[in-house]
């Protein structure tokens, strides 16, 4: 009589292991994820030294010499355009934004180069203003000089705004 041969399984990690370390990986990964994003939208501690923008006061004085409130210089058209966009607060304070001997300027603060030539926006065109309305002038971006997040001085109507961030 010959014995049976009973073939011997190989062990193998429960399912439920494997799935419980996939598992694990995966909420670690996603923890891992949030905290980076949390870090890059709240900045470092060295991040908090750097300037935000120009000081309330800055813009409190800025407001109340030209009677406008700047509302953001953004590059468009493949950064070759600079809008530079306000709204009126003050309309007889404002009309001193649209003066012909006080044209608007875009300064960049890393280089001290200057765009002043608007060549297209309500500054040549309007000689009266409405408060609440937000009015535009286009720059062109000669040798790409502004950066996207780079720091610029707006002037307008002969006043400046230092430290402003470019979209």
């Amino acid at each position: 009589m010959s014995t049976p041969v009973i073939p011997i399984r190989r062990t193998r990690a429960p399912r439920a292991n494997i799935l419980l370390r996939v598992a694990l990986l995966g909420s670690l990964a996603l923890a891992a994820a949030g905290v980076a994003v949390w870090l890059l939208a709240s900045g470092s501690s060295s991040g908090a030294v750097e300037r935000q923008g120009p000081s309330a006061a800055a813009i409190g004085a800025f407001e109340e010499k030209t009677g406008v409130q700047l509302v953001r210089v953004a590059l468009t058209g493949g950064s070759g355009i600079i809008d530079l966009r306000y709204r009126v607060i003050d309309p007889d304070k404002g009309l001193v934004v649209h003066d012909p001997d006080k044209r608007p300027a875009i300064v960049d603060e890393a280089t001290g180069g200057v765009i002043g030539d608007p060549f297209m926006g309500m500054w040549m065109h309007s000689k009266s203003i409405k408060p609440g309305v937000v009015y535009y002038q286009l720059f062109v971006n000669r040798q790409r000089l502004i950066k996207p997040g780079g720091r610029v001085s707006v002037r307008l109507g002969g006043v400046v705004l230092r430290d402003v961030l470019v979209e």
